[in-house]
């Protein structure tokens, strides 16, 4: 009993450690998802003011250019953000991994224990059985 006690402490303990590692990684998807929204639209806005643009005017024509250039730039941040993300998001996900790998251990072991002890319930009511039948059996002969 006193082990069964410990090991739901323990699985108390690795469902919690489970949740944080669950909320760490849904954090970091949310924002690499943002991030590759972010991206997308940058690369949208790129493409509609190319392509928009009336550009035969000169002076107009630099200011495509240097907005250009800046979107360009602000979509190459975007991509180095977006893939820092995505970086962390591997160990955060192997994190969360093994924290469920470690909670389904705990639980198998709980369920293994509680077979155990149902099984040795079962043989110990057996022999308590079979001796008083054995008693009753002698009484009688």
């Amino acid at each position: 009993m006193r082990e069964k006690k410990s090991l739901e402490k323990l699985l108390n303990l690795t469902r919690h450690s489970e949740q944080v590692k669950t909320h760490d990684l849904s954090k970091k998807l949310a924002e690499q998802k943002e991030a590759a929204l972010q991206l997308q639209q940058l690369k949208k806005y790129l493409s509609e003011y190319q392509h928009g643009s009336n550009l035969s005017l000169m002076p107009q024509l630099q200011n495509t250019r240097n907005f250009s250039l800046q979107l360009s730039q602000a979509i190459n941040e975007q991509k180095q953000k977006t893939k820092q993300l995505e970086e962390q998001i591997k160990p955060s996900y192997k994190n969360w991994m093994m924290a469920k790998q470690r909670r389904a251990a705990v639980e198998d072991a709980i369920a293994e224990s509680i077979d155990e002890q149902l099984e040795n319930e079962e043989r110990q009511l057996q022999k308590d059985l079979e001796t008083y039948a054995a008693r009753d059996l002698k009484q009688i002969l």
